[in-house]
């Protein structure tokens, strides 16, 4: 990776240490690396393709579940899908239980590009890790793996 990455944004400092500016800033950082690695092999990659192409299951889904997923309207994800689709990363499939609806798939181009996005969000993970140290690094993969299943346990509660 170049040593010149792009800066995700303006962060905003002060005494209120809130966790979502924390993770909106790392998370800044990670996808503007992560882009900056995909353009190589993939020029007309945008941060939309991966984050797209990510919500899809390796048996497909629907353009309104992938919709649900990314918290966007069908509309906006049918355009989304069309255009990974003119890129040959995704390709629209009969659904084999609703013969009205149709299953969004990875292509084999697009299963290259998952594994080339994964290599490169593993190179930004060794890299962070210089940074801040090996364990430093397990301490937070954790806690926010455990906080994940505490938020996602939390939810499936009925009060």
């Amino acid at each position: 990776m170049s040593s010149e990455l792009p800066h995700p944004g303006r962060r905003v400092r002060g005494d209120a240490r809130i966790i979502g500016r924390g993770l909106r800033d790392a998370w800044g950082h990670f996808n503007a690396e992560l882009l900056a690695g995909l353009n190589k092999s993939y020029p007309s990659a945008g941060m939309a393709m991966n984050q797209v192409m990510i919500l899809i299951d390796a048996n497909g889904t629907t353009v309104a579940e992938l919709a649900r997923r990314a918290g966007m309207t069908k509309q906006s994800m049918a355009e989304s899908v069309a255009n990974l689709e003119a890129m040959g990363l995704v390709e629209r499939a009969q659904h084999p239980g609703d013969r009205r609806a149709k299953l969004v798939l990875l292509t084999d181009e697009g299963w290259t590009a998952i594994r080339d996005g994964f290599a490169v969000a593993m190179c930004i993970q060794r890299r962070w890790t210089t940074l801040v140290g090996h364990d430093a690094m397990n301490e937070l993969t954790t806690l926010l793996e455990r906080l994940v299943d505490l938020l996602d346990d939390a939810a499936n509660t009925v009060p």
